[in-house]
Protein backbone atom coordinates (compact mmCIF):
# COMPACT_ATOMS: atom_id res chain seq x y z
CA UNK A 1 0.00 0.00 0.00
CA UNK A 2 3.03 2.43 0.92
CA UNK A 3 4.64 1.34 -2.28
CA UNK A 4 2.08 2.70 -4.48
CA UNK A 5 1.10 5.75 -2.87
CA UNK A 6 4.84 6.45 -2.89
CA UNK A 7 5.08 5.22 -6.72
CA UNK A 8 1.79 6.75 -7.52
CA UNK A 9 3.52 10.30 -5.73
CA UNK A 10 7.19 9.82 -7.20
CA UNK A 11 5.28 9.92 -10.88
CA UNK A 12 3.08 12.81 -10.06
CA UNK A 13 -0.15 10.53 -10.20
CA UNK A 14 -1.52 10.58 -6.48
CA UNK A 15 -4.67 9.22 -6.04
CA UNK A 16 -7.01 10.80 -3.23
CA UNK A 17 -8.71 6.81 -3.27
CA UNK A 18 -5.21 5.27 -2.48
CA UNK A 19 -4.40 8.56 0.15
CA UNK A 20 -7.36 7.42 1.93
CA UNK A 21 -6.55 3.97 1.96
CA UNK A 22 -3.10 4.29 3.23
CA UNK A 23 -4.52 6.68 5.64
CA UNK A 24 -7.10 4.49 7.13
CA UNK A 25 -4.59 1.34 6.92
CA UNK A 26 -1.82 3.46 8.90
CA UNK A 27 -4.26 4.79 11.39
CA UNK A 28 -6.21 1.27 12.08
CA UNK A 29 -2.65 -0.27 12.77
CA UNK A 30 -1.50 2.50 14.96
CA UNK A 31 -4.52 2.03 17.19
CA UNK A 32 -4.35 -1.87 17.70
CA UNK A 33 -4.47 -2.86 20.52
CA UNK A 34 -1.56 -5.16 21.11
CA UNK A 35 1.64 -6.73 23.06
CA UNK A 36 2.92 -7.63 19.86
CA UNK A 37 4.51 -4.50 19.54
CA UNK A 38 7.11 -5.73 16.59
CA UNK A 39 4.78 -6.44 14.19
CA UNK A 40 2.30 -3.14 14.86
CA UNK A 41 6.46 -1.74 14.48
CA UNK A 42 6.68 -3.41 11.16
CA UNK A 43 3.65 -3.17 9.50
CA UNK A 44 3.73 0.94 10.32
CA UNK A 45 7.14 1.28 8.75
CA UNK A 46 7.20 2.41 5.17
CA UNK A 47 9.79 0.46 2.65
CA UNK A 48 12.99 1.59 2.60
CA UNK A 49 14.08 3.36 -0.61
CA UNK A 50 16.47 0.57 -2.06
CA UNK A 51 13.80 -1.82 -1.30
CA UNK A 52 11.65 0.49 -3.50
CA UNK A 53 14.25 1.01 -6.04
CA UNK A 54 14.00 -3.10 -6.67
CA UNK A 55 10.70 -2.51 -8.51
CA UNK A 56 11.86 0.36 -10.83
CA UNK A 57 12.84 -0.06 -14.25
CA UNK A 58 15.15 2.94 -13.96
CA UNK A 59 16.02 3.96 -10.87
CA UNK A 60 15.58 8.07 -9.90
CA UNK A 61 17.00 8.38 -6.60
CA UNK A 62 16.59 11.83 -5.74
CA UNK A 63 12.59 11.59 -6.97
CA UNK A 64 12.43 8.46 -4.67
CA UNK A 65 13.58 9.98 -1.79
CA UNK A 66 11.51 13.63 -2.44
CA UNK A 67 8.15 11.15 -2.83
CA UNK A 68 9.09 8.74 0.23
CA UNK A 69 9.87 11.78 1.86
CA UNK A 70 6.59 13.36 0.87
CA UNK A 71 4.46 10.51 1.63
CA UNK A 72 6.38 10.36 5.34
CA UNK A 73 5.60 13.75 5.94
CA UNK A 74 1.89 13.34 5.11
CA UNK A 75 1.32 10.46 7.00
CA UNK A 76 3.49 12.25 10.22
CA UNK A 77 1.48 15.47 10.05
CA UNK A 78 -2.30 13.75 9.47
CA UNK A 79 -1.03 11.85 12.66
CA UNK A 80 1.39 13.30 14.63
CA UNK A 81 -0.92 13.73 18.11
CA UNK A 82 -2.06 9.71 17.36
CA UNK A 83 1.95 8.93 17.32
CA UNK A 84 3.17 10.88 20.07
CA UNK A 85 0.40 9.43 22.06
CA UNK A 86 1.62 5.56 21.15
CA UNK A 87 5.17 6.81 22.06
CA UNK A 88 4.28 8.30 25.30
CA UNK A 89 2.42 5.24 26.41
CA UNK A 90 4.83 2.70 25.17
CA UNK A 91 7.74 4.74 27.19
CA UNK A 92 5.70 4.39 30.34
CA UNK A 93 4.96 0.74 29.88
CA UNK A 94 8.58 0.36 29.00
CA UNK A 95 9.63 2.27 32.40
CA UNK A 96 7.45 0.62 33.70
CA UNK A 97 8.38 -2.37 33.46
CA UNK A 98 12.24 -1.98 34.09
CA UNK A 99 11.47 -0.03 37.84
CA UNK A 100 9.24 -3.51 37.90
CA UNK A 101 12.46 -5.50 37.98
Amino acid sequence: LYRNFIFQTMNGEQSDKTEEYVFEAFERTLALDTNDYSIQAYALAMPSESTLAEDLDVVDPVALHKARGGVKKAIASKYHEDIRAKYDELTAAIQSSSSEE
